[in-house]
Formats: structure tokens, C-alpha cells, sequence
């Protein structure tokens, strides 16, 4: 039997659950493209999913992993919208394009290697200025090789449920 999961970060509203959604903020030309409504091949990167190669460093609000926005919670994409605009001010061919949204059971169980393991997971990682952040990361040992499917997955993912930005 599983242990429950557990909240790793103070500043976060609990441990990350299987019903919840996450947002991916967009932004162009970076990692959506306005033209095809779609994430870029390159919006997610399988480095980011693996980490460095001294392992993945947890320090809440500011861990390693593909960032997204626990936006089940209130305040959430009001959070992430913030984010965004910080992302977007540093380069000026940046534009804010929306969000899209996933449900934490689809991502834990994209391209499953075995049915024991799940290729990605999704943590908590608030902060008290970003209460909702969490990560995305490939599981413990998965190579580039292993995480390419699920990498591809997560965009497939992602690109059915885009929230575009209001002009």
C-alpha cells in the first residue's frame, strides 16, 4: 500500500494530488506558437524533466523541474499571470499567449515504462509569493532516451486544453 503523499514545501497548500490541474504558461515565440495554437517541440525540454546531473535541487519556489501553477486553487492563474508577465518584461519579442492545463493523473501516467513506475512526477513547490508552483520532473534514473516519449506525451497533453490569452 502507497503512503500518502506528503507536502514538501511550507509555503505550498498541500501535497499535489491525482484530480488537480496544472497550468504551463505560454508565451511566444519562445514555447507556444500563435500560429498553430500549439506548444513548440521545444516548449519542454528533456533536461528540464531529467535536471542537472548532480540531481535535482529542492528549494522551494525555486527547485529544479518543468514549472507549472497548481491552478485548481484560488488566486492560482492570478499567480502564473504574474510570473508571466516578469518572463515576458526581460525580452521584448516575448508576448504572453495564455496557459494550458493538464490533470496530474494524465501526466503521472503518460507512457508508463512499467506499471510500477511512473515516468514523471508533479510536486509541491510554493513559495510564499507563488504559493501554487509546482514541478514537473522524469523519475529517479530515467536517460534522455527513456524520458523522449513522455516528454512528447506531455505536449500532447498540454496542446488539448490551451487557454488563450484575451486581446
Amino acid at each position: 500500500m502507497a503512503l500518502p503523499p506528503t507536502k514538501r514545501c511550507e509555503a505550498s497548500p498541500g501535497p499535489v494530488v491525482s484530480g488537480e490541474y496544472v497550468a504551463y504558461g505560454l508565451y511566444s515565440p519562445d514555447i507556444f506558437d500563435p500560429g498553430t495554437g500549439k506548444l513548440t517541440p521545444e516548449a519542454i525540454k528533456i533536461d528540464d524533466l531529467r535536471g542537472p546531473s548532480s540531481g535535482h535541487v529542492d528549494s522551494c519556489g525555486h527547485s529544479t523541474g518543468l514549472s507549472v501553477c497548481r491552478s485548481s486553487n484560488l488566486g492560482a492563474l492570478d499567480e502564473l499571470r504574474e510570473v508571466l508577465t516578469q518572463i515576458t518584461s526581460r525580452k521584448p519579442s516575448r508576448r504572453i499567449e495564455g496557459y494550458a492545463t493538464a490533470i496530474v493523473d494524465e501526466i503521472w501516467n503518460v507512457q508508463k515504462l512499467r506499471p510500477d513506475q511512473r515516468p514523471l512526477n508533479v510536486l509541491d513547490d510554493g513559495r510564499p509569493d507563488y504559493r501554487n508552483h509546482a514541478v514537473i520532473r522524469g523519475a529517479t534514473g530515467l536517460g534522455r532516451g527513456a524520458l523522449r516519449g513522455p516528454k512528447n506525451d506531455l505536449i500532447e497533453l498540454f496542446n488539448r486544453r490551451v487557454v488563450r490569452e484575451a486581446e
